[in-house]
C-alpha cells in the first residue's frame, strides 16, 4: 500500500476501534446490570424494558463526545511516538474513564 493511503487508513482503524471501544464500555454494564437483576429476581423483563433504540443510541454518542475531548490527546501522543503498548492504552482507559466519570454532571 502506498504512503498516501497509510495515514487515512490509519486513522480509519483508529474511529473504528474507539466507535467499539465506547460501544463496549456502555453495552457491557447494561447486560450485567439487566442480568443481575433478572438472575437476583427472576425478572427478566428489565432486558426489555430498557430503550434499546432510544436511550441507548444517545448514550453512545455522549460518551463518544466526551470521552474524545480527554483522549483524543493521548490518542496523538500515541501516534506521535508511535506507543503500541497495552499498557499505555490501558492506563490511558482508565484514566479516561475516571476523568469523564468526573466530569459529567449527574
Amino acid at each position: 500500500m502506498s504512503r498516501r493511503f497509510a495515514l487515512p487508513k490509519r486513522l480509519a482503524a483508529m474511529a473504528v476501534g474507539y466507535f467499539f471501544a465506547v460501544l463496549t464500555s456502555i453495552l457491557v454494564p447494561v447486560l450485567l446490570i439487566a442480568l443481575l437483576e433478572g438472575i437476583e429476581d427472576g425478572n427478566w423483563s428489565i432486558i426489555f424494558a430498557f430503550d434499546w433504540l432510544g436511550s441507548f443510541p444517545l448514550a453512545v454518542l455522549t460518551v463518544m463526545i466526551g470521552a474524545l475531548l480527554i483522549v483524543g490527546p493521548a490518542l496523538f501522543v500515541a501516534e506521535r511516538f508511535s506507543l503500541r503498548g497495552w499498557f499505555y492504552f490501558a492506563a490511558t482507559g482508565a484514566i479516561t474513564s475516571i476523568a469523564f466519570g468526573v466530569s459529567m454532571p449527574r
